[in-house]
């Protein structure tokens, strides 16, 4: 699967991360990407991406 967790600045840098502190990403499916911009802070934040 070819899941992603992108972290982009404001000069559309971007970074493949594995994990983000206090988020939890669940991929249910492949190919479906996450981008977060850099410096969002996440308390117990859970995203879920179905395809």
């Amino acid at each position: 699967m070819d899941n992603k967790i992108i972290i982009f600045d404001k000069n559309q840098n971007q970074e493949i991360v594995s994990e983000i502190k206090g988020l939890t990403v669940t991929f249910r499916g492949k190919n479906n990407v996450v981008k977060i911009e850099k410096g969002s802070i996440f308390y117990s934040s859970h995203i879920i991406l179905q395809k």
